[in-house]
């Protein structure tokens, strides 16, 4: 009678832990997901942080974002997805980007781009008043 080889231990992936599944905690599990065994802990109901939803009384609100900041970290990092940016967003640019209501106050509409917003933060500060 013959005994079986010795079989090797299967290898196993350190393990990591990401604390938020929100934008920067998904991208982190996603990009160490390769040589590490992940699980991704979230305090919410949902994932996706500030890129999330709200659902009350029927109705769905997205809560963010409100601009996309930093886009060169977004491309580089479908980039290390092996896609890119393009392929898995459909932006669309919205005019205004988004309304501040402040109690008491006008609402005031936020544009996109460095220039419309200079020019909507010198109508606003004290100094120019």
């Amino acid at each position: 009678m013959s005994v079986p080889p010795a079989s090797k231990p299967l290898a196993t992936k350190p393990r990591a832990v990401v604390i938020g599944a929100g934008v920067a905690g998904l991208a982190a599990a996603c990009l160490m997901a390769k040589d590490y065994d992940v699980t991704v802990l979230e305090k919410n109901t949902e994932s996706g942080g500030r890129v999330g939803r709200l659902r009350d009384g029927g109705f769905l609100w997205d809560t963010g974002p409100s601009w996309l900041l930093m886009p060169d970290a977004y491309k580089r990092f479908y980039q290390r997805m092996g896609t890119t940016m393009e392929a898995e967003l459909d932006l669309v640019r919205l005019d205004p980007a988004y309304r501040v209501f402040h109690e008491g106050f006008d609402p005031v509409d936020v544009r996109s781009g460095i220039s419309e917003v200079r020019a909507l933060f010198d109508t606003l500060s004290p100094r120019r008043r």
